[in-house]
């Protein structure tokens, strides 16, 4: 089952709504073996956007075969979203690490992917150390390293052959 990083302390889009919502809850704090990340980044994108209206997506209107649209609906709920945060990519600082923590640090820059679980809408998330969550370039902007990190993070955290200049060029490594 994956991880539901479902901690926030605001959130600004809510799935299945057309309205834009916010509240506060406590500020959270790390769980075992967890980073928790204070959000600088996300982006909107195309599964932020079909997820945010998944109770109107028909399997016509659905861009994949009948099975993927039923898993979807099972996983994001057929008329009531089970996912309430959106975003799945994001950058930002480590705000705290559990004492067990030994890749990450309070005031280091990343930046991760979420998946399907969602919820980098939130002002703070917390994820697993070894959840899919890599250092920033110092060159980068968080809005840079929040547009699109799965293939670069996926990539080393899969420790593939390429390399970040032969993904990139542009970042100028």
């Amino acid at each position: 089952m994956p991880y539901l990083p479902i901690i926030l302390q605001q959130v600004l889009l809510v799935c299945c709504t057309s309205d834009l919502n916010s509240w506060e809850v406590e500020k959270p704090s790390p769980g075992d073996n967890e980073v928790l990340i204070r959000v600088r980044a996300t982006p909107v994108s195309f599964g932020d956007t079909l997820v945010w209206n998944f109770r109107e997506v028909s399997p016509r209107k659905f861009h994949m075969p009948f099975l993927f649209w039923l898993i979807g609906k099972i996983y994001f709920g057929f008329t009531k979203s089970r996912i309430p945060i959106l975003g799945s990519e994001f950058s930002g600082e480590v705000d705290a690490v559990d004492k067990d923590v030994t890749r990450f640090r309070k005031g280091d820059q990343v930046f991760g992917y979420l998946g399907p679980a969602m919820g980098a809408y939130a002002e703070y998330l917390r994820i697993p150390e070894k959840g899919v969550l890599a250092h920033k370039l110092v060159n980068m902007s968080y809005e840079e390293a929040a547009g699109d990190p799965l293939v670069t993070i996926i990539s080393s955290h899969y420790k593939t052959p390429y390399r970040l200049p032969e993904l990139f060029p542009h970042v100028g490594l």
